[in-house]
Order: C-alpha cells, then sequence, then structure tokens
C-alpha cells in the first residue's frame, strides 16, 4: 500500500486537468492490484462525483527464463585438457548470457571435491562474461566448471557445465639391455 500526494496550483472553472502517475511494480506482485484516486479542493466543489476514481490492473509474471551458454575454453559439456604443456597457461573462460528483459548477474563457479563446496570464479553484473582461471587451483583430472544467469525478475538459467581434464604425462627414459 502506498499514497502519492500531488497537487495542482490553479484550474481555471469549468477547465479540467488530466494527472498521469507511473508507478513501480515489484517483480513478487502478481495478481491484481486496484489504484484510488482521490481529489480534494481547497474550494466550494459543486460536483463531487467525479473526484473519485478507481482502476485495477492485473500484474503478470515475468516468467521466461534467462538463457547462458560457455564460448571458451570450449562449449557446453565440451572438455578441455590441460596437459603438462600449457600447466602454467592462463586458461580463458567466457560464457554468453541472454534474457527477454535484462540480465542481473552472471555467476562463474567451479566443484571443488576436496572441501565438496562451489567455489565462485566470478560474478559479472554487465558483459563481457569473461574471466581468467589459473589452473593451479585445480585438482588432478576432473575438475567441472558452471555458468548460470539470473535476470532482474528473480529468474535463474539452467547451469551449464564444461569439464576440465588436468593430467600429467610423465615421459621415463627406456634403457635397452
Amino acid at each position: 500500500n502506498g499514497v502519492v500526494s500531488c497537487y495542482y496550483t490553479q484550474l481555471l472553472p469549468g477547465a479540467s486537468q488530466t494527472i498521469t502517475l507511473v508507478g513501480e511494480v515489484s517483480a513478487a506482485m502478481v495478481g491484481s492490484m486496484d489504484n484510488q484516486a482521490s481529489v480534494a479542493a481547497d474550494t466550494f466543489d459543486t460536483s463531487t462525483v467525479n473526484n473519485t476514481a478507481t482502476a485495477s490492473v492485473f500484474v503478470t509474471p515475468e516468467i521466461v527464463l534467462p538463457t547462458v551458454s560457455w564460448l571458451s575454453p570450449v562449449s557446453d559439456e565440451g572438455i578441455f585438457y590441460i596437459t603438462r604443456d600449457i600447466m602454467h597457461e592462463i586458461i580463458r573462460l567466457e560464457a554468453q548470457a541472454s534474457d527477454n528483459v535484462q540480465i542481473e548477474q552472471v555467476r562463474l563457479y567451479r566443484y571443488d571435491v576436496t572441501t565438496n563446496n562451489y567455489v565462485d570464479i566470478a560474478i559479472f553484473t554487465n558483459p563481457p562474461y569473461v574471466s581468467n582461471l589459473d589452473p593451479a587451483v585445480l585438482h588432478l583430472f576432473w575438475n567441472q566448471v558452471f555458468v548460470k544467469a539470473y535476470d532482474s525478475s528473480g529468474n535463474e538459467s539452467e547451469r551449464k557445465r564444461i569439464l576440465l581434464f588436468k593430467y600429467l604425462l610423465l615421459h621415463l627414459p627406456v634403457a635397452a639391455r
């Protein structure tokens, strides 16, 4: 519930004035919303039948989910191999997100098998959604990295995953007898 007061200082006899009020409705507001306007005059009003007006608006929720996908180092569900040759090179993570209204946030995160927790890599509020990842923070073998988008209405995208496979190949010399 809210009250808005506005004042119009001078209106000539017999004249009328339309006043438009614009307001925002919370994304959580769904259903019928009634608005009532009342007019009061500082002077004698001979006709009071037009001093109150009511308008109803039905607010529908914004339910379109944002979409997100991986661009780099591989596309959705792809596997990126981190070998000894590139073990010390930074990995560029890049995602794209879209929504019918507005993207509020994009989150890049990974699963840490040692702590059994999800660890944020980066959180963005504006594109581009690009971050660098040092392979030294990753464990040997499989690493899951996710991206998820959130829109301004509170909707969440499906999370998309890529796999980073970190391994070391050791070449041992073979001696002939």
